[in-house]
């Protein structure tokens, strides 16, 4: 844990809130990265455009499972917003972090090293975070799958009929295979810093015995 004069607990907050929002952020990745590129049927294909742009919404949907789609596609166009306002949040806790270590410990480590020695360790943090994530999901799909959508639509208007338009288009099925690709994805990118340190420190560790 990074140390310094700064009230230990101070600087675990830091590292405990930027491991928060890097976890929230490869989160949003994998859902961009899944969404795009995971096999759809062609009336998933056609309700996921409206959601995601401003294409028409395909018929025979009924009043209330509109309702619930246009719910749907004003939180997806909020999370570019998201992402980058995570994104601005998580660069500056990682910088108020470096400024913090390089002052109080007046490391001399490259900068490059020392933002990698940070971001790791938040990584790692987030890691965790990711791997509860994936074990909710394996224990209790449908309870976990239940809680988030109270979460984001708490006016209730998400439950419809098993023989409903939106049921039969988007089957309990297709949100399980994305929950389980979005989890393994954001795993393997919470991975590339702890790696990319790991390689760095091997290789520095091999220029100083050559």
């Amino acid at each position: 844990m990074i140390q310094s004069k700064f009230s230990p607990w101070i600087q675990r907050g830091i590292l405990g809130l930027a491991a928060l929002f890097f976890f929230i952020l490869t989160l949003l990745i994998s859902y961009e990265v899944t969404i795009h590129t995971i096999h759809k049927t062609p009336p998933q294909q056609a309700t996921i455009s409206y959601l995601l742009s401003d294409t028409a919404l395909p018929p025979h949907y009924t009043p209330n499972e509109i309702d619930h789609l246009q719910d749907v596609k004003q939180i997806t166009s909020n999370i570019t917003f998201a992402f980058y306002s995570l994104m601005t949040v998580l660069i500056s806790l990682i910088i108020l972090l470096v400024y913090l270590t390089k002052k109080t410990l007046k490391v001399k480590e490259k900068a490059q090293t020392l933002i990698l020695s940070i971001v790791s360790k938040i990584s790692m943090l987030s890691i965790i975070l990711g791997l509860l994530f994936t074990l909710i999901i394996i224990i209790n799909f449908n309870l976990a799958f239940t809680y988030f959508h109270y979460l984001l639509f708490p006016q209730g208007n998400w439950q419809f009929p098993y023989d409903s338009q939106l049921i039969t288009t988007f089957p309990e099925a297709f949100f399980n295979t994305i929950t389980i690709r979005i989890a393994i994805i954001t795993v393997l990118l919470q991975l590339i810093a702890p790696i990319t340190m790991m390689i760095i420190k091997r290789r520095n560790s091999q220029k100083v015995k050559n």
